[in-house]
């Protein structure tokens, strides 16, 4: 018994030492290939001692190894799957957009604020084309042009000391243009005042025909009259303001003063230039020698009429430009002939020899148009 259990330990013995002699050619073998090559079918006779190996305890444990629930956990973790889709990385570009968004926003401001010098608001537009006056009182200064013509009707009465004489008293109608400055002042821009000083040249013809007694002929010509004269309306306006343009109303008296002086108790009148008027025959015919002339008087009319004014829009200036139709009357204007013309006979009272008409012009119409700064 003891024997055989002796043999048993040294069989043991001898397959371990066996073993470990045959496991030592393959790692030496990297270190000596050719050798390694002869010896090759040595090592192959001798894999059944190596299975063994495989049935061991260890080899389970090498094969089982790669298998662990441990390693393949571990690629399969839930931390490794969860840090791609962590609220850190997916707010990151959320992050982004809120940048973008805020850069968006902070450009849309800049360039809101560029642009604000380049356009202005409603109350600032209306405050550049109505500029800031003071709240009681604004003065404005400027220049006017007018145009338009005069009117003398024939008299009522064409009698002179109880008697006619041809030719009759015609009427008379012609331009009148010219131009000057003025001021407006201006309460509450709703009334205000306007007094205009304009050079004036008026004008008004008529055509005459003389019948001659001896042969009874008639000869047609025309009587030209013309004088120069100061107009000066100082009118009581009314508005209604606007931004771009406001409506006027005004009315008030016209100053007319003549520049000749060609009064009628000048002894230089039928000498004077200014104060001849011009004849033009039509038929040529003679005037049988009558002259003809003006005689200049002082009148004050009545001026009335209606129109706009337009603002410019010209930032911190108050430029207006008012545009108005006006009409003029004077009520001074006799209806009767003896108080409109000055007839001169020769000695003998048989020979009309000058014939003088007073330039006060009955009506008149203008159109006006101007430009003025307002303080």
């Amino acid at each position: 018994m003891k024997l055989r259990t002796v043999l048993g330990v040294l069989v043991v013995v001898g397959f371990s030492s066996r073993g470990a002699l045959a496991a030592k050619p393959p790692s030496e073998a990297p270190a000596a290939p050719g050798p390694v090559k002869a010896d090759a079918p040595v090592a192959k006779a001798e894999k059944p001692a190596t299975s063994k190996k495989v049935e061991g305890p260890a080899t389970s444990k090498k094969v089982e190894e790669p298998a662990t629930s441990k390693k393949v956990e571990e690629p399969a973790t839930s931390k490794k799957v969860e840090e791609p889709a962590t609220s850190k990385k997916v707010e990151e570009p959320a992050t982004d957009e809120t940048r973008i968004v805020a850069d968006g926003e902070s450009s849309a401001a800049a360039k809101k604020n560029d642009e604000e010098p380049a356009g202005t608001s409603l109350s600032e537009l209306e405050n550049e084309i109505e500029p800031k006056t003071s709240p009681i009182v604004s003065v404005g200064i400027g220049a006017q042009f007018m145009g338009g013509a005069n009117f003398l009707d024939k008299p009522d009465d064409q009698t002179i000391d109880g008697q006619n004489r041809d030719p009759q008293y015609p009427g008379f109608a012609g331009s009148s243009i010219g131009g000057g400055g003025f001021i407006d002042v201006r309460f509450i821009d709703y009334v205000g005042f306007e007094f205009g000083v304009l050079q004036m040249t008026d004008k008004g013809s008529a055509e005459l025909t003389i019948t001659e007694r001896s042969s009874g002929s008639q000869a047609r010509f025309d009587v030209n009259l013309k004088q120069s004269a100061l107009h000066m309306p100082l009118l009581l306006k009314a508005a209604v303001p606007g931004v771009i343009a406001q409506p006027l109303f005004f009315v008030g008296p016209e100053f007319v003063v003549p520049l000749a002086n060609c009064k009628s108790d000048n002894a230089d009148r039928a000498t004077n230039p200014e104060c001849q008027a011009e004849v033009v025959s039509k038929t040529g015919g003679s005037t049988l020698g009558t002259k003809y002339g003006i005689i200049t008087q002082n009148s004050i009319n009545v001026m009335f009429g209606l129109g706009a004014e337009f603002k410019l829009p010209i930032p911190k200036v108050d430029i207006r430009i008012p545009l108005t139709m006006r009409g003029s009357i004077n009520p001074g204007v006799s209806s009767k002939r003896v108080d409109r013309e000055t007839d001169t006979l020769n000695a003998m009272g048989t020979l009309l020899e000058r014939v003088d008409y007073v330039t006060n012009w009955k009506f008149a119409a203008y159109a006006n148009i101007g430009m003025s700064v307002h303080f």
